[in-house]
């Protein structure tokens, strides 16, 4: 009996040599369907006009990914696509052309619509007419568009755009936590804030927040890492040129999975201080290496019902809460928090339902 070949579109990832949240969600999705999916083959997807770069292998996540070290398959080849990576120059007129020749199935993920609904917080103004673009691509070719939250799909019934297939809400998780701990790290009072450097990310809400902990006289450690974004010149002035950089605050934007999780273990407490987001996966992360988070209280994280996230509303109110929370010694029970293998799961699930002539 003829496996069934599930490929995923990795045209533009295999451009790349450096990951974000999106690009992590794609490489342990490839790193662990077949688990889950042993009776089917997995392959990359190169979109034709398109050629596989070697750029991944420099980035040691990406060169990990067995679909991107994989031969690739045309698409005329494939019974199941996925769409896990966002590509804008997708060639969805092709796509189209097999699914009305044959039972061609496409599954898409859409991590949310802020260039559409805040494109102030992006680097340009066209970036809303592309991304709108490739939207009406996905709804056009998609049997199944999967969201991560109850407010992405919310956000994107609004619109009343036409989309015949199905959603399918599959939450993200904690990524797989290891043992390796540098030695400059500390445990005491140590604050940690995971996410790109850019304005919606609230960065400067939290410098003002340790600012006051620090004049009061509190001897608070706040670690930021993330790469440098877009629009965020004015946040990285506030950065660099704190009295405590270098010191007591320090911002790491290089750091690989190891050492990530070494410093999520060896900190007091995490924030998700992200004025809008998808998602916000390193919520669960902090979590699943047993860390109290506090959290912006917006929509989005508040789906979340963990005993130990917190909410916040305001600059005093984070304050107090971090200085309550960061000195407790209790820890979370890591097994207890959604992981990346639970969202692979349930992926899979739909995959293996998926009836191909």
């Amino acid at each position: 009996m003829k496996k069934i070949i599930v490929a995923s579109n990795i045209s533009r990832l295999s451009q790349l040599n450096f990951v974000t949240g999106i690009q992590r969600v794609a490489v342990e999705t490839h790193l662990n369907l077949k688990k889950y999916l042993p009776n089917f083959d997995f392959f990359g997807y190169i979109q034709s006009g398109s050629e596989k770069s070697i750029n991944y292998l420099e980035n040691p996540k990406l060169a990990s990914d067995p679909i991107l070290n994989s031969e690739s398959k045309i698409i005329e080849e494939i019974d199941i696509l996925l769409l896990l990576d966002l590509d804008s120059k997708l060639d969805a007129q092709l796509i189209l052309e097999q699914k009305n020749k044959r039972n061609l199935k496409v599954i898409s993920v859409i991590h949310d619509i802020l260039p559409i609904t805040n494109n102030e917080w992006f680097p340009a103004e066209t970036l809303k007419k592309e991304f709108l673009l490739y939207l009406m691509k996905l709804f056009k070719i998609s049997d199944y568009i999967v969201v991560t939250s109850d407010f992405v799909k919310g956000e994107i019934s609004k619109f009343n755009w036409d989309f015949k297939g199905q959603f399918v809400k599959i939450e993200l998780g904690a990524f797989e936590q290891t043992n390796y701990v540098p030695n400059y790290l500390r445990r005491d009072k140590s604050i940690i804030y995971v996410s790109t450097i850019e304005p919606r990310k609230g960065h400067d809400q939290l410098l003002e927040a340790f600012n006051i902990l620090i004049a009061s006289g509190e001897n608070y450690r706040l670690n930021l890492v993330g790469k440098n974004g877009w629009k965020s010149d004015d946040i990285i002035e506030k950065i660099t040129q704190n009295k405590e950089y270098g010191k007591r605050l320090r911002w790491f934007d290089n750091l690989n999975d190891d050492e990530l999780s070494a410093m999520l273990k060896n900190s007091s407490v995490a924030v998700q201080v992200s004025r809008a987001e998808g998602f916000g996966l390193a919520i669960e992360e902090a979590l699943y290496h047993g860390l109290p988070v506090i959290a912006r209280k917006i929509p989005v994280f508040l789906e979340r019902k963990y005993s130990d996230l917190h909410f916040f509303e305001s600059t005093t109110d984070l304050v107090n809460q971090i200085r309550l929370i960061s000195s407790s010694n209790q820890k979370y029970v890591s097994n207890k928090v959604r992981s990346m293998n639970d969202f692979v799961f349930e992926l899979a699930e739909i995959i293996s339902t998926i009836k191909i002539d």
